[in-house]
Formats: structure tokens, sequence, C-alpha cells
């Protein structure tokens, strides 16, 4: 058996994806209603999202005509993009098809072979997606830590493990806290004693991390929170409260709790996911979160796990850096395949060669098709990334698939602290 076809063979853990769509509440059957709902020009729409989403589209979002009409048109300049190539090679793979590209004329065809291969039914469906590219777990970036009572339970078991919001204003802190029974919180200790108490609720109902710590889609204020800002929270808060701030007491208090979470986090042993990489959309100028500055966040919580999503792309050798050098870190590459295309085998193979085996995750922060085109085109760039070094004579064999387990599986399964047996297949 080729080294490309064991890795093939090794079960991904998806830490990072939105298998049930993007909302507040946990929704299990939401790829029904995907599938259900697939049209020719819904699937063409569907391309022209894969890249980077103009910002015109955020403004159109309750004109749903409108809107696909501006994917249709958008996707006229998207057909070379590399996203759009892949999933059109996927498609084409799975359904038997040879077509160039998907277009409105020949998307009617599409779509009559993705029902016929799409199952009816919740769990088939799933089982469907899992078994077209090997997913043992998907970890789903779902719902809120302001709703811990309303998360669907079957997103805690089997395929699923749950990984709610975090929540950065007082509002929202101070309804949870009331929701479990806890006074409001003033002082940075209080803040500190629901957070921990917040996040063991979410951990007893299925949570294996919390996303959160960094400000990606907030464009008004800094990207990273200010580790000093800690100190301004019992003065920041009490103005938020009474209804009265100041200019900054938001942003302050906002700092001031994603550092506390964070602190929380590594008492309830919770692992923080963060945002580290191109926004593809925005209400406004588009900026690249930078990853380091982050490091003072990372520093102050020595104790508390940060899985950095994004490859912190295009600033993936800053990441690799971090990662190599801070214990607490762990480099986390979804979307990066898509981002980098072609030469992504050269970026798996960088932080292969600078990151400790053991601090490389994967996700695809995707959910349906896009996620298996995404878990597929990952597996092919992590192979050739490996079978050069065998060839250099840098890597075994065994050692090749070892580190490919580790990155697609065990390293997930010893970062979330989930049941799963380990041990890449060629060595158990």
């Amino acid at each position: 058996m080729s080294l490309r076809d064991a890795i093939a063979e090794i079960p991904i853990v998806n830490d990072h994806t939105h298998i049930f769509g993007t909302g507040e509440v946990l929704d299990y059957e939401a790829p029904v209603r995907w599938a259900a709902d697939l049209t020719p020009e819904g699937l063409v729409a569907g391309l022209s999202g894969l890249g980077m989403n103009e910002t015109a589209s955020m403004r159109l979002s309750e004109e749903p005509a409108r809107l696909r009409d501006l994917w249709l048109s958008l996707y006229s300049g998207r057909r070379t993009i590399f996203p759009v190539r892949a999933m059109t090679r996927f498609l084409n793979d799975w359904l038997g098809l040879a077509a160039d590209e998907i277009t409105p004329e020949n998307a009617p065809l599409f779509v009559e072979h993705l029902c016929e291969r799409l199952p009816v039914g919740t769990d088939a469906l799933y089982e469907r997606l899992a078994a077209l590219t090997n997913t043992e777990v998907w970890l789903c970036n779902h719902g809120s830590l302001a709703n811990l009572d309303r998360c669907e339970p079957r997103t805690t078991m089997g395929r699923f493990r749950w990984v709610p919001y975090a929540f950065s204003d007082a509002v929202s802190l101070n309804r949870t806290a009331v929701g479990l029974g806890l006074e409001p919180p003033q002082t940075e200790q209080e803040t500190r004693d629901v957070m921990i108490a917040v996040l063991r609720r979410a951990k007893d109902l299925g949570a294996v991390a919390i996303k959160g710590g960094a400000y990606a889609y907030s464009l008004s204020r800094p990207f990273a929170p200010d580790v000093a800002n800690v100190a301004r929270l019992k003065a920041a808060k009490a103005r938020l409260d009474e209804g009265a701030p100041q200019s900054g007491d938001a942003v302050a208090f906002a700092d001031a709790l994603t550092v506390i979470t964070a602190e929380a986090a590594s008492v309830v042993g919770l692992p923080v996911q963060i945002h580290v990489g191109l926004i593809w959309s925005a209400s406004g100028p588009t900026r690249i979160p930078e990853i380091m500055d982050l490091t003072p966040l990372f520093y102050h919580c020595p104790e508390t796990t940060f899985v950095v999503f994004h490859g912190g792309y295009p600033r993936i050798d800053d990441l690799a850096h971090v990662a190599a050098t801070m214990t607490n870190v762990r480099a986390e590459c979804n979307w990066v395949p898509y981002w980098a295309g072609l030469s992504f085998r050269d970026v798996i193979g960088r932080w292969i060669d600078m990151i400790p085996c053991d601090r490389i995750l994967y996700g695809s922060d995707a959910g349906g098709l896009t996620a298996c085109v995404h878990d597929a085109i990952t597996r092919q760039g992590l192979a050739e990334a490996l079978e050069e070094r065998v060839e250099r004579g840098l890597f075994s064999r065994r050692m090749a698939l070892e580190i490919a387990d580790a990155i697609l599986r065990s390293n997930s399964i010893a970062t979330y602290g989930l049941q799963l047996s380990a041990g890449a297949p060629a060595t158990r």
C-alpha cells in the first residue's frame, strides 16, 4: 500500500466545523434542509461563496433573491480560484462526471446526481458525509455560552462534539450568572468564579472547548485583548451596568472578560479556540489579524491551551514560530489548503519541519460537501509533504504515518480529551 493510500485510511477528527450550519442554537437537522433545498442556482451560488465574500453580500442578507443574483454574478469571476476548482474536481470524481466547470447550464445535471447520492434522513446523510472522507468525529462550533441549556443533545455524542462560542459583554455575563443561580459579578475574582461555573456547566453539557479569545470580526476595536485591561474591569463594569459607560469601557471590559475566560478555561480543563487569519467577509474595511498580537495573552495564561485556527494565514511562519516556542499553543490549518492552493504541501511541510508534531491540528471550518472537499485536499497535500520527506530519508514510513495520524486525529484527541482510540493504522 502506498503512503498516500495508508494516510487515506486514517480517520479524521475535524476540530472546527459548522456541520449544523451557523447560528446561536444547535440544529441537528440543518444538513437535511440543506440537501432538500439543493437547486441548480443554489449550487452555483454556493460555489461563488467558496472564496472571499465581498462586503456587499452582508448588506443584502434580508433580500435572498438579490443575494442569489449577486452570488451568480460573482461566480463568473471566481471560476479559477482554488476552492472552486477543488470542489469541481471533487464532484466530478464522486459523481462520475467530467465537466471542466460547473455552470448554470450543467448545474441541473450535478444536482440530479447529487440528489441520487445524498440519502434522505438526517442520520443517513451524516453517515454518507463521514464516509466520503473517512471522518470519525466533527467538533461543532455552534451556539453560545449564553444559551447553555439549549444544546441539542445529539451534538455531544456519536460523531459530534460541541464547542460553544464565548461572550464578551456585560449583559450576557449578568444574564448567564443569574441563569446559574449566581449574583451578577462586580469584581475580577467574582467574574472569574462565575466564568469557572459557566465553563463547568458547559463541560457537563458536553463542551470539549470554547471558541473565542480575539476579535477577528470586529473592525471597531483591537484584534487582540489587552491583558492590562483586567485591572479596569471593576470600574468599567460598574459604569456599564449603570448605563453610563465612559469611552473605552466596553473594550476594556471585553478584554478583561476574555482574559478571565481563558484563565477559567485552564481551571476547568477546556482548550480555547481562536480565529486568526484572513477575514473573508466584513461589514467594512477588511484586515488580517496578526498572530503576534496574541502572544501576551498566551504568555499570561500558560496553563491554558490555545488552538489557533486558519494557520494565522498568511502569517503562517509567524504561527509556526509561536507554536514551536510556546508549549500552550497549537497550530491548526483550516482554510489554509484553500488559500495556499497547490503550495499547501509546502506550507504543511514547513510546519512539520518546524513545529513539534504534537502541536499541529486539523479542521475544516465547513459543513456538508465543503468539509469533504477540504478533508480530501488536506490529505493530498499532507501526503505529498510526507512522501517527499520519506524519499529524502528524513522520515521512515512508520514515522510519516505517525505524523499524519497525529495531525489528522491523535493531537485533537489529546487536546480536547476525546474518548477515542489513538495510534496510526500501521502501528496499531
